[in-house]
């Protein structure tokens, strides 16, 4: 039976496990998962032994027979294994787990108003440099978005620098709609709010908080990437600059700071504190398993439980179509 408490009045002694120095405390969980942990390693390192081992029962290379060959090779399975752990409680503290809707919730919210303001500045920075605005002598349709439209080709009796000046008039005005549709901007979405759900994971799971500096650098990132790092914008800037003589690394730099702006407009303190959305758990009991220090302790105090663990073997089946991960069958 669990101790609910580390002090106990016992035979009218008070005794309380914090008085011991040099305390290695840990959580039941976490020794629970190790245990298990180790004996799933314990089955692989035997199978590695045993892989090795098929190398000897096989015939020589060159043909001749090997005795072993005629014997199967000997292979051990874990199946089940059961011990009694021995451990003192020391304390209970509650504890919360991650709401994952919750938090992808509050990361998809960010990621919609940073998407939305990025597609405005840009489409605003994109008039500014004028090329869009002027009309091409060839008007061609418009495609499908994302991935982002390549330069169309124009068969005309125009000079070779006019239909590249006209191509890529085309060019620019279809990105510039494309950026504005909605398949785009999701695709924005998806990657700015599923870096910011992996980063906060991560960061619940060290115990630390998400900062506001945090945000604002992956919006950034994942903004460039989207935008700059798109292959068809790389070609758009690079024939800008051969045909408009606009020099790309300029119009990369500015992007760039628009992005900054961005994130630095969508994010405040506040969304850094509660980006994380976490749900009530029960309780862990701080435990301590170290012989040496249960020695120490009276043996009421002493509680154990009985672990039986048992090991299901998979193998992978592969079909014409598919893989899967089927549990073999005994």
């Amino acid at each position: 039976m669990l101790l609910a408490q580390a002090d106990g009045c016992i035979r009218g002694k008070v005794f309380k496990i914090a008085r011991i120095k040099g305390l290695n405390v840990m959580l039941l969980s976490q020794l629970v998962s190790s245990i298990l942990n180790d004996l799933t390693r314990a089955q692989d390192l035997a199978n590695e032994y045993s892989s090795q081992l098929s190398h000897k029962y096989k015939k020589f290379e060159d043909g001749k027979d090997n005795t072993l060959s005629n014997f199967q090779v000997p292979v051990g399975t874990l199946q089940k294994i059961e011990l009694d752990l021995k451990f003192a409680v020391k304390s209970l503290e509650d504890s919360s787990t991650l709401d994952v809707e919750e938090t992808r919730e509050n990361c998809d919210d960010i990621a919609r108003k940073a998407v939305k303001l990025v597609i405005e500045g840009i489409t605003k920075f994109m008039d500014e440099l004028g090329i869009t605005n002027r009309t091409p002598e060839t008007a061609t349709g418009l495609s499908e978005v994302v991935p982002l439209v390549s330069p169309p080709q124009v068969e005309s009796s125009m000079s070779s620098l006019e239909k590249r000046r006209n191509d890529l008039l085309n060019f620019w005005q279809s990105v510039k709609a494309n950026i504005r549709d909605q398949k785009f901007a999701k695709f924005l979405q998806r990657n700015i709010s599923q870096s910011l759900f992996e980063r906060a994971k991560n960061i619940y799971l060290r115990s630390s908080r998400v900062t506001e500096a945090d945000i604002k650098e992956i919006i950034a990132d994942k903004l460039e990437d989207g935008v700059i790092g798109h292959e068809d914008i790389q070609d758009l800037l690079e024939e800008t600059q051969e045909v408009f003589n606009r020099d790309p690394e300029e119009i990369r730099d500015r992007l760039r700071r628009l992005f900054n702006e961005v994130a630095n407009t969508v994010v405040s303190k506040q969304d850094a504190k509660e980006l994380i959305t976490l749900m009530p758990g029960g309780s862990n009991a701080n435990i301590i398993v170290n012989p040496d220090e249960l020695k120490e302790i009276p043996q009421e105090m002493i509680s154990s439980v009985r672990i039986s663990a048992q090991l299901d073997n998979y193998r992978w089946m592969i079909a014409e179509t598919s893989q899967s991960l089927q549990k073999v069958q005994e």
